[in-house]
């Protein structure tokens, strides 16, 4: 599934990556659209990409995954929240947001801590199988789940955004 880049993206946004080539948002209008896809109703999946955070000043969140509308049954959202932010446990936190077909609206989620605005390339992965048990891993270490979550399908409508949320917040 290809992505379109969208904003003022060019080519002052491609970076060095850690595998091959990244990709720098700038936090106003940039992000990458991929088109939605079938997850064909599976309870099991998991998503991976490499990260590097380098600004969490500001007061509102940064988004770096949006597969489906925040808050609402069939999404995933993946974000941190900066420094200034007025919910005080949501800053420098990097978090997690997962909701399958029958999944209460939690924005509990699956919280990674908040050390990771380090300036460091960081491995972010997603699972969840079939008996749900959401979990998140960073570097190869698990760092939250939640066990009441999953289990169920899951299918997103809305497109796929990296570096934005889904209803372009």
């Amino acid at each position: 599934n290809s992505g379109t880049c969208q904003g003022a993206m060019n080519a002052t946004n491609m970076i060095n990556g850690v595998v091959a080539g990244g990709t720098s948002f700038d936090e106003v209008n940039d992000r990458i659209t991929i088109p939605d896809f079938d997850y064909a109703n599976t309870n099991s999946f998991s998503l991976s990409f490499w990260f590097q955070e380098t600004d969490l000043t500001g007061s509102s969140y940064q988004y770096m995954y949006s597969h489906g509308a925040y808050g609402t049954f069939h999404s995933l959202n993946v974000y941190f929240g900066e420094a200034s932010l007025g919910i005080i446990p949501d800053q420098n936190m990097l978090k997690t947001i997962f909701q399958d077909a029958n999944d209460a609206t939690s924005t509990d989620g699956l919280n990674a801590g908040n050390t990771l605005g380090d300036g460091v390339w960081h491995y972010y992965v997603f699972t969840v199988n079939d008996l749900g048990d959401p979990t998140v891993y960073i570097d190869g270490i698990a760092v939250a789940n939640i066990t009441f979550n999953g289990g169920q399908s899951f299918n997103p409508t809305t497109d796929i955004f990296w570096g934005s949320r889904s209803d372009l917040n």
